[in-house]
């Protein structure tokens, strides 16, 4: 199949990573594969074989938005593709209008949860517009699905992100005593401020504890006040982003991800596949219930819950039993989400959608 992808940015981060590594793994089993960059003016580094198409042609004007269509259109007549799957729903909202009155199939990939984004009134009224003239939707959560119409529901597929590999799971005696998170610092999503806060809490009557942060965002400065405040400037590591972040989190006690919106949440699902205990709010999206079943593989507690979340810090690090249990069957999220059974289901719904 000759299919073409649509992102912003080819970084190896985040959902970008997803994008990446599908790419890849579909070029190796014999798919044409090309991209379209909403965010690149000149084709990213390493990606031998695979067509890069850069459309950024500036800012936000009403100029520069219709160029930047007209070259999308241009990319898409000429190729022949046989899909197009787009993520994101800022350039989804951009390659309907795009893409009107061509045959080439188009599927919108959803990567975040729809009640939050986007965050305009203007793009959401955009997106109810436009959306139905799509061919079909991937979605990661039956409760992201459940968000749009029964008609976009019928022409859809439920498709959750991968574990490109297994990782290997620490013995319990190599773990140190240490909470950690891996997320952007940004508090409209991530809700850390609520993680700190927990945090004190906990840590006034546990001394052997600290917590780390791994990422980065436009929040640091945020956090690094209300840390100052709680006095916890070290027990509270913000340690930016690192290369090697699952050999800093792999070792760790507990993970936490407090967010209050996540599509599929790739970084708890890494933490599940190093066998981490994790504790994770029922975000808005599903993608933490669609991952733990609670007091089995992981600890789940209602969003913006702070008293639960301090709660959860006492009870697990206080029972290693209940740690070992979680972290045994949080592993198996390897086995469940293997690389090529997912990739198994993009390319049987990129033949669904294309008719082929």
């Amino acid at each position: 199949m000759n299919i073409c992808f649509v992102t912003g940015a080819l970084k190896y981060s985040g959902a970008e990573k997803i994008i990446t590594n599908l790419m890849r793994q579909l070029q190796q089993r014999g798919h044409k594969i090309s991209v379209i960059e909403f965010s690149l003016k000149e084709p990213a580094e390493g990606f031998d074989g695979i067509d890069q198409y850069p459309v950024n042609s500036g800012g936000r004007s009403i100029k520069n938005i219709y160029n930047r269509l007209k070259k999308v259109r241009r990319v898409v007549k000429n190729n022949k593709f046989d899909v197009v799957l787009s993520f994101n729903s800022v350039y989804n909202l951009d390659m309907v209008p795009a893409m009107a009155f061509l045959k080439t199939p188009l599927v919108l990939c959803e990567r975040n949860d729809p009640n939050y984004d986007p965050r305009t009134k203007l793009k959401k009224l955009r997106k109810k517009i436009s959306y139905p003239f799509a061919t079909g939707y991937i979605f990661q959560t039956e409760r992201i699905k459940n968000y749009f119409s029964k008609g976009i529901g019928k022409r859809s597929e439920i498709i959750p992100n991968f574990i490109e590999e297994p990782y290997e799971c620490v013995t319990d005696n190599e773990r140190r005593k240490v909470i950690v998170t891996c997320a952007r610092l940004d508090d409209r999503q991530k809700n850390q401020s609520m993680l700190i806060r927990a945090f004190s809490r906990f840590a006034k009557e546990n001394d052997e504890y600290n917590l780390e942060f791994y990422g980065s965002g436009p929040d640091k400065a945020k956090y690094e006040s209300l840390i100052k405040e709680l006095g916890m400037e070290k027990r509270i590591i913000l340690c930016g982003r690192v290369e090697d972040v699952q050999n800093r989190l792999k070792n760790a006690e507990i993970f936490v991800l407090p967010s209050v919106f996540e599509g599929m949440p790739n970084a708890l699902i890494e933490a599940m596949g190093m066998g981490l205990p994790c504790i994770a709010t029922d975000c808005g999206g599903g993608g933490s219930a669609a991952l733990i079943e609670n007091d089995v593989n992981g600890i789940l507690i209602d969003n913006f819950d702070e008293d639960a979340l301090y709660e959860a810090f006492k009870r697990l690090c206080a029972d290693g039993v209940l740690r070992k249990k979680l972290g045994h069957n949080a592993y198996k999220v390897n086995e469940t989400l293997e690389i090529s059974k997912i990739i198994d289901l993009w390319e049987k719904a990129a033949k669904r959608f294309s008719g082929n």
